[in-house]
């Protein structure tokens, strides 16, 4: 088979496995990424769990800034930006139950740790017993 038979050959799955996408979309009628959402029950019957928004209820209020850096890797920010959010997953107030802190890139953004009993938290470099 010839280099160009491959490529054609290569070209024509790609697109079938493209327009496969759209046409599946097209069928279902709607997805979660247009906007629409499922209620509970269908979520459920298609993937056997739910979720739903809730970090305003139990006063969650983090959002990641990009970092600012020199303005001649403008043209990677996008790149540099997405590598820098992070969870901390810890026990730091040492009561056996374990509480998170979300991290950002921005230079001097609080973190602020939250789950149980976070508030409880001991100032930064003192321990409790």
């Amino acid at each position: 088979m010839s280099a160009l038979m491959k490529q054609l050959l290569a070209a024509f799955v790609l697109a079938g496995l493209v327009g496969a996408v759209f046409l599946l979309r097209h069928q279902a009628g709607g997805t979660a990424a247009d906007g629409q959402g499922l209620d509970t029950e269908e979520s459920l019957r298609r993937y056997g769990f739910h979720l739903r928004e809730v970090s305003k209820e139990i006063r969650i209020d983090f959002t990641h800034q990009a970092p600012t850096l020199d303005a001649k890797l403008d043209h990677i920010m996008p790149i540099i930006a997405s590598m820098g959010a992070a969870v901390s997953i810890v026990d730091f107030d040492r009561d056996a139950s374990v509480s998170w802190c979300p991290t950002s890139r921005a230079a001097r953004q609080p973190k602020q740790p939250y789950g149980h009993r976070a508030s409880s938290a001991p100032p930064r470099g003192e321990t409790r017993p």
